[in-house]
């Protein structure tokens, strides 16, 4: 619930709609969810899981027509928690995009939605930098900070 410096809205809302790829609830659902933009028409988003996840999301126009599917990774820094990218793309330009990831068998979150980006000829002429960071800080937590200061 904020706006970036290149007019960029990502706004998050949870959906207390049921889940749309499963009628039951989830064993062990998606959690944590985290976006950011991933080149001019998509975005990226990172769930956490307790195990593997097979690494699908489905998105679409509205809560009740998610019919893109997107394939992504899951990658493991601790025992029991599984960390998963899946990049949904090509997305409209300046749409509210709905999602949901998981899979049938461990369960899928409730749908999500964010405001995708307007695209690079609706920021032309502003041009910005930033860095956002987060850091579970279990290792070597201070190399990020520093490494962020060089940059």
């Amino acid at each position: 619930m904020g706006r970036c410096l290149a007019c960029c809205s990502l706004l998050l809302a949870a959906s207390a709609s049921a889940n749309f790829h499963s009628g039951v609830p989830a064993p062990d659902p998606p959690r944590m969810f985290r976006i950011a933009l991933a080149g001019d028409a998509g975005m990226a988003v990172t769930y956490t899981t307790n195990h593997e996840d097979p690494a699908h999301c489905w998105f679409g126009p509205s809560n009740s027509t998610l019919n893109n599917e997107a394939v992504g990774s899951s990658t493991s820094y601790t025992e029991g928690s599984w960390h998963t990218t899946v990049v949904l793309s090509p997305l409209p330009p300046g749409q509210r995009v709905f999602y949901q990831c998981g899979d049938e068998v461990t369960g899928v979150s409730k749908i999500r939605s964010f405001q995708s980006s307007p695209g690079t000829t609706a920021v032309q002429g502003f041009p910005f930098s930033t860095a956002i960071y987060g850091d579970m800080g279990i290792t070597n937590s201070t190399n990020t900070s520093d490494r962020l200061k060089e940059a």
